[in-house]
Formats: structure tokens, sequence, C-alpha cells
């Protein structure tokens, strides 16, 4: 393998850990350091079959998918809606500009859960309010590959059983990542081939294996503390996308 390979390789393990870790960080994550390297769009769709595979080990994990189903399918709908809306601006719009809105969805994530901690006490919200999260939530993921920051507030918000408000928002994660698979075919913008096949299936398995490796560390680590850790990661990773992008911004509009 070339070092592209081993770097890709590199940056699936990192991001796979911090899944397991903390529930949420491996599309976030994944795509910010793919695109230091190559296109927006491409690093989107290398995402797409692993988080596909995390994502469906995580949903086996709690409640019956009847009983799910049941309880969240309008909130999963306008999700779904949502990321179909948002795979027609991956499309559409240039990679630069999404690649801000990544950087800044981050940085508001890790400043609200910097400055306020204590999450888990946020206020109710209505059922209208926390539906339209939902399709926020799936436009901004579908678009950026950032959509646990806002699904999080919502599901947090209702206050639910932590294992049930994991399993809805890897729910959710599927069905975008789902869209983000047939708007790639259907635009002709899904590039891999079966040439592909052996890296794309080493990815999988290199995600699978550290997802676990995170999953059994959670148990160990401070929450606390982990969490810092992890805000701080994030953080640093938002800094990075501005400073890749915002030189271009500047030439863009020098023009």
């Amino acid at each position: 393998m070339d070092v592209l390979s081993w770097a890709l390789l590199a940056i699936v393990a990192v991001s796979a850990l911090l899944q397991g870790l903390s529930g949420f960080a491996f599309p976030m994550l994944m795509t910010m350091l793919l695109t230091l390297f190559m296109p927006f769009q491409t690093a989107v769709a290398w995402t797409i079959l692993p988080s596909l595979l995390l994502n469906g080990v995580s949903l086996l994990q709690g409640v019956s998918m009847t009983t799910l189903f049941k309880r969240y399918a309008l909130f999963a709908i306008l999700a779904t809606l949502g990321s179909l809306l948002g795979v027609y601006v991956l499309l559409l719009v240039e990679a630069l500009w999404l690649q801000l809105l990544l950087a800044v969805v981050m940085i508001w994530y890790v400043g609200r859960a910097w400055l306020k901690p204590a999450s888990l006490n946020t206020p109710a919200m209505p059922a209208w309010q926390f539906n339209s999260l939902g399709f926020l939530a799936g436009v901004v993921g579908s678009a950026t590959n950032a959509m646990a920051p806002i699904l999080m507030i919502a599901l947090l918000a209702m206050k639910k059983d932590r294992r049930e408000t994991i399993q809805v928002a890897n729910l959710c994660f599927i069905l975008s990542k789902l869209c983000q698979l047939a708007g790639l075919v259907v635009g002709g913008q899904w590039l891999f081939t079966w040439q592909d096949a052996d890296m794309m299936l080493a990815v999988c398995v290199v995600a699978l294996l550290l997802w676990l490796v995170g999953f059994k560390w959670q148990q160990r680590l401070s929450p606390v503390l982990f969490q810092k850790v992890v805000l701080m990661m994030l953080a640093a990773m938002a800094l990075l996308q501005l400073w890749q992008s915002l030189p271009l911004l500047w030439l863009k509009l020098a023009h």
C-alpha cells in the first residue's frame, strides 16, 4: 500500500476509536482529517460504508426496532427528508463553503459543550421543536457529516434513557448515510469501483476493530476527563479546518 492508504487507515483507526469512546465522533473527525489530502465530496464518500457498519452495530443494542420506530417515526422521517436536502447541497455547493460550515458547526458544538457541561439538564422542548431539529440535523448532517451536534441537543432535551437516545441517534445516522449513498450514486459522484473493494474492506475492518476497543475503554475512563480530551481534539480539528479553508476563501473573495 502507498502512503495515502496508510494515512487513510490511520485516520479511520483514530476516528473509530473515538466513536467507540464517545458514540459520535467517527464521520465528523474522519471527514475533517481526510479533507487535508482529498476533495470534500470524496472524503464524505469514504465515511459512508464504515459509518453504516458502526451505526448498525450500535443500533442493535437497546429496545426493539418496532418500539423505536413507534416512538420516533416522525423524527426519523423528518431527519431523512432533511438528509435528502443535505445531499442536494453536498452535490451542488462548492466544497469550500461546506468545509467552512463543518468547522463552524464543530466550533459551536465544542463551545456549547465547554460552556454548558451539564447538557443533560437542558429543558424539555415541545414536539414541534424536537422534530424541526431532526430535519435541521438531517440537512447539516448530509451536507457536512456533522449531524451529531444538532441531533444530540434534540435527543438530550427529551430526557430519555441513555441507551435509547444512542439508538435513535444511530438510526438517524444510518438514514442520513443511506441518503448520502443514494444521492452520490444518482448524482454520478460515487467514484468507487471494484478496484477499491480491498481498501474499503480494510477500512471497514479497521473501523469495527477500533470501535470495539474504544467501546471497551469507555467503561474504564473518567467520563469528565475524556469529554474534555475529546472536546479539545474536536476544537483542534475545527481550527485546522478553518486554517485550511480561510486562505482559500480570502483568495476567492479577492478575485
